[in-house]
């Protein structure tokens, strides 16, 4: 763990208290957008599916435990405790949160790592979080009458962000292969460089790679273009008419003749010939095997 998720932790950790502090000590939750904490109980529980599953660590652990406590205690006192719930403001309240719901559970069916239920429910948790503040900044615009505690919890909350984005910022350059792409081709073949986020190439395929890149198949980090169709054209084209060649050469020195030699070199001509006028269609298969690689 570095210094920056560490902090942007302890950060998110400092809001979540700032906000119980006020509610529970203070009895009081104006300013506070019931919207926005059920929309970050949504998104934590949906998160944090996994936590009697799958161990990572005892930091992780009760980090988990600790978001999904508080935020459903947070929205149990504005909900059910008698002192609490009157100084909530539902009046100025009124942002739709099912319009931020919806769309996010639509676009994390249908664009995500694995299409399995936990990854699912995990990609639908990262899209609600980044509009889960929404509720909040548009009540306190609304309001315009802000607390210390109130306008210390969404400087803290915006403090975690950033930091998390520093975070990441840092692992990119740090730890080989940080990036997880969500696995959907259409959109992978829209960055040009996308092969730089590739794994390691297993050393078995190395005299596969060369082979292809000698024949003149496009690089997996560049997109398919019709200049690369081209390239593999001449380059089969190329490589035929060396064949014919070799075969000519190989008949001539085993001595069977001159109608054997030029048999094999017609027989090789004939063959680029007919790849250069696009007629052979074997290169598109492996073109698409190099696009699904």
């Amino acid at each position: 763990m570095n210094l920056f998720r560490l902090a942007g932790d302890m950060t998110h950790l400092l809001s979540v208290l700032v906000l119980l502090l006020k509610i529970h000590t203070i009895k009081n939750c104006a300013g506070v957008s019931l919207k926005t904490q059920e929309l970050y109980a949504v998104v934590f529980a949906t998160r944090y599916l996994d936590i009697f599953t799958h161990y990572i660590s005892l930091y992780n652990t009760i980090m988990k435990l600790i978001f999904l406590g508080s935020s459903f205690s947070i929205v149990w006192y504005m909900r059910h405790h008698k002192i609490v719930r009157r100084t909530y403001d539902k009046d100025q309240d009124t942002f739709r949160h099912l319009l931020l719901v919806l769309p996010c559970l639509l676009l994390s069916l249908l664009i995500n790592e694995k299409f399995t239920f936990r990854e699912v429910m995990w990609t639908f948790s990262v899209y609600l979080e980044a509009v889960a503040i929404l509720p909040q900044l548009v009540l306190l615009q609304r309001t315009r009458n802000i607390d210390n505690l109130t306008g210390q919890y969404v400087f803290l909350l915006g403090a975690y962000r950033a930091l998390y984005i520093l975070n990441w910022i840092y692992r990119y350059f740090t730890e080989p292969h940080f990036v997880h792409w969500i696995q959907n081709p259409k959109i992978l073949n829209q960055f040009p460089e996308q092969g730089s986020f590739r794994s390691p190439q297993n050393p078995k395929n190395a005299r596969k790679s060369k082979t292809k890149a000698t024949l003149g198949w496009p690089s997996p980090s560049n997109t398919h273009t019709p200049q690369d169709e081209a390239r593999v054209t001449r380059g089969l084209g190329s490589a035929l008419k060396d064949e014919g060649k070799l075969e000519q050469t190989m008949a001539s020195s085993k001595g069977k003749g001159k109608n054997a030699s030029n048999q094999g070199g017609a027989r090789g001509l004939e063959k680029g010939k007919y790849a250069e006028k696009g007629k052979h269609n074997s290169w598109l298969d492996k073109v698409s095997d190099q696009r699904r690689m």
